[in-house]
């Protein structure tokens, strides 16, 4: 929220402040590297913001902004035991100046692209600089790290969706398993007089295998039309919500599977039953009430 003139304004003004002053002067000296940079004057050395406060006439607190920093070898030292990374002199100084804004090494570059294809662009471009070159450009995309999260959201609630759903079936399926057995019973003499006129047991047990899939068939056609018909609704209320129509779609494939499985669950519910159908004494069958 400020011109590029008052950025590079302040740059000048750090270079030329009292503690980039005295750092410069220091770090010119002949003396040996290891000691020239444990000069106790540098460690936790406050530095206010007060040039900049007096220009900008924006009443800043200089109690309140000003800051303690450590010392070049403490960077230096940091970096060798904690990341196993050595620098030389001159890039430690480089490293301490940025911290007071006087460096000319930029710590950070932002691009600002107006399309997805832009983007493309862009990192294409980063990786074929890192290709050529020593010095690695970090390329920290902020939209694809948002996009990644949503991404884990949804994956994550679609997951427990997915939990929710395979519990119904399973209870569905153990219903339909219990109504198929409890349809046995009812209909034990009707087994009995199938028995008698010649039918097999496969026979019998195709019956009750019919009837299930029959019923597994229409429960996933009204299903999917009750669903295609919400659809409409749904996405009306969307589109009022977040400005975007077509959220709520059904496609024909998805539908299809749905139907499919459902016919299969269907099935493999009514085995049981159908087989212990099969298996039933046609005489016992017909003396039942």
């Amino acid at each position: 929220m400020y011109t590029k003139d008052l950025s590079n304004f302040y740059h000048e003004n750090c270079k030329q402040s009292e503690i980039v002053s005295r750092i410069n002067t220091l770090y010119s000296d002949s003396s040996n590297s290891s000691t020239k940079f444990e000069d106790n004057n540098l460690k936790n050395y406050e530095v206010s913001i007060k040039e900049l406060a007096m220009l900008t006439g924006l009443g800043i607190d200089v109690d309140k902004n000003a800051y303690n920093y450590s010392s070049p070898l403490a960077i230096k030292q940091a970096l060798d035991t904690m990341f196993n990374i050595q620098i030389s002199d001159e890039q430690v100084l480089v490293l301490y100046l940025q911290m007071y804004g006087a460096s000319e090494t930029p710590t950070v570059i932002q691009f600002y692209v107006k399309s997805f294809d832009g983007k493309e662009d862009l990192t294409n471009m980063v990786a074929g600089w890192n290709a050529k070159n020593a010095i690695k450009i970090s390329l920290s995309d902020n939209s694809s790290l948002i996009t990644n999260m949503l991404s884990n959201l949804i994956d994550i609630i679609s997951y427990v969706l997915i939990a929710f759903a395979a519990i119904s079936l399973v209870v569905s399926s153990i219903m339909i398993a219990i109504i198929t057995y409890t349809s046995v019973i009812e209909r034990t003499k009707e087994i009995g007089v199938l028995r008698s006129v010649g039918a097999s047991k496969m026979d019998v047990s195709n019956v009750f295998n019919a009837e299930t899939t029959i019923i597994g068939l229409l429960a996933g056609v009204l299903g999917v039309v009750i669903s295609a018909l919400l659809t409409i609704p749904i996405s009306l209320i969307l589109k009022q919500l977040t400005g975007i129509g077509g959220l709520a779609v059904l496609n024909i494939l998805p539908a299809l599977i749905l139907v499919l499985i459902s016919v299969v669950l269907t099935f493999i519910a009514g085995l049981v039953p159908a087989r212990i159908a099969s298996k039933k004494d046609p005489v016992t069958a017909l003396r039942s009430e």
